[in-house]
């Protein structure tokens, strides 16, 4: 898979940009392309940075292609880092506001079964007595 290739470039790299002119480089490297379908479509241009999880763990790449050399300048540059870093802040509120939601899910069992709990045995919480069939209020240890 195309991504998988860049992602693997990437992460050798971390955060680092990666610009590739295959025009270029050496037989060898471009004999290890040759199998890239962007290769095949004649993009010998590339550009691109990490996308990561919140917990570091690759998402993915936003990269661009071009078919022709290109020296990207740094203002395009930033622009991309730009798109990466709100792309990498929607992925963290998306992971938080998940997150936030298992919690609450537990939240929200814990206190059905502490409230089917006290269905059952009905306990005083300030003198410890328990609540009989007939509402009767009895010492549970004497």
């Amino acid at each position: 898979m195309r991504v998988n290739l860049y992602i693997k470039q990437l992460e050798e790299n971390k955060r680092i940009k990666i610009k590739l002119n295959l025009s270029k480089y050496p037989k060898k490297t471009k004999e290890k392309s040759k199998d890239n379908p962007d290769i095949k479509l004649n993009m010998i241009s590339y550009l691109g940075f990490p996308i990561n999880m919140p917990d570091g763990n690759p998402f993915g790449t936003i990269c661009v292609l071009d078919n022709r050399e290109n020296h990207y300048s740094q203002t395009y540059i930033s622009l991309i880092e730009n798109f990466r870093e709100i792309i990498e802040k929607d992925i963290e509120l998306l992971w938080m506001n998940h997150t936030l939601g298992e919690t609450n899910k537990q939240l929200s069992d814990y206190i059905t079964e502490i409230q089917t709990l006290r269905g059952i045995i009905p306990i005083c919480s300030k003198c410890k007595k328990v609540r009989d069939d007939k509402g009767y209020w009895n010492q549970l240890e004497e």
